[in-house]
């Protein structure tokens, strides 16, 4: 399809990496496209999302209401599908999975499944200083003052954000090795895991294992879906697909079949 696309990242300071993953901006103009469709799966990585509708369209809900220019979207445990006309201008943040509880002081939990306008969890004029910004330069700016000014507020102690940090393999440990390794009762564990992530440890766990399955497929090398499978520690074929449809709304074969014209995170974009 003719058209213009540009996704870009950019690294966040270094006073941010312990929340921030990276800043991210995309653009796109698909003129032959009638539609362009948003399929979000379950995703463990909230963002922050702006939308620059001054001069292209809104993301609109399957049930049509639009999106706010600035929301927060907090960690998703199912599939969503959302859509705009064909030209689109993003600015978004991808957060570390405990970094909203740090940010704005709240139970991550009540942000599961949710996509709020920022303005609905602070006081900011942050909305209109990224719309009036000339590009998405001014908008790292502009956003790292706004993180910055955020933690320097917070002053929450926590094992979360060490162990985020420090175990890249995560969805690998077991409440009992955080037992053994940070000294709470399991209970203790799972409470403050939730408050922080939004997400029950063990739904942070089969969503990580997704997150390889989507990474997995999107350059698959495999010939049969049994053999990711037992590579991804299934038990078998049709437990895999099962859980893979939970997330994605789509079998994995589905996934593979259908082909995308961008993504960000777990968000794959496809056009009508």
């Amino acid at each position: 399809m003719s058209g213009l696309m540009n996704y870009r990242q950019y690294v966040p300071s270094q006073e941010l990496q312990s929340f921030v993953r990276y800043f991210w901006s995309f653009d796109a103009t698909l003129p032959e496209a009638s539609h362009i469709f948003i399929k979000s799966f379950a995703d463990r990585f909230p963002r922050l999302i702006f939308q620059n509708t001054t001069e292209h369209s809104s993301i609109h809900s399957v049930t049509g209401d639009v999106l706010p220019d600035c929301y927060i979207s907090g960690a998703d445990t199912t599939h969503t599908l959302a859509k705009m006309g064909n030209s689109f201008s993003h600015f978004g943040i991808s957060f570390q999975p405990h970094a909203l509880h740090w940010l704005f002081g709240i139970d991550a939990a009540e942000l599961t499944n949710q996509m709020p306008s920022l303005t609905d969890l602070c006081h900011t004029r942050l909305t209109q200083q990224l719309a009036a910004a000339k590009n998405h330069r001014e908008r790292i700016i502009l956003t790292t003052a706004f993180l910055q000014e955020k933690l320097s507020k917070q002053h929450i102690y926590s094992w979360i954000p060490e162990y985020m940090n420090t175990n890249t393999g995560a969805e690998e440990n077991s409440l009992s090795y955080l037992h053994k390794q940070y000294r709470y009762s399991e209970r203790q564990l799972e409470r403050s895991f939730k408050s922080a992530t939004g997400l029950s440890f063990g739904k942070f766990q089969r969503i990580c294992r997704f997150e390889k399955a989507l990474q997995l497929l999107s350059s698959s090398t495999y010939s049969e879906l049994t053999s990711l499978a037992f590579d991804l520690d299934f038990t078998d074929q049709s437990h895999f697909i099962k859980e893979f449809r939970s997330f994605a709304g789509v079998t994995p074969y589905s996934f593979i079949k259908q082909k995308n014209i961008g993504s960000e995170s777990s968000s794959f974009l496809y056009t009508a």
